[in-house]
């Protein structure tokens, strides 16, 4: 079962973020090749959400074994 969870950047723990920014970065700079700058402050404007979304699996299916 997927868990989700609706946040905003302020209701957001260090490591929720953390896991957060590693995922953008891995799917947008580096799977698209879309070098840009991704930490420029939009995400802290306004009434910005979160949604995170995650399946908790063994460490071992996770790096194909």
């Amino acid at each position: 079962m997927i868990e989700w969870q609706d946040l905003h950047h302020s209701e957001l723990s260090v490591s929720q973020l953390y896991a957060l920014l590693q995922l953008r970065c891995a799917v947008f700079v580096v799977e698209q090749n879309c070098p840009y700058q991704d930490i420029d402050g939009d995400d802290l404007r306004g009434d910005n959400r979160h949604i995170l979304g995650w399946k908790m699996m063994n460490w071992w299916h996770m790096r194909g074994f």
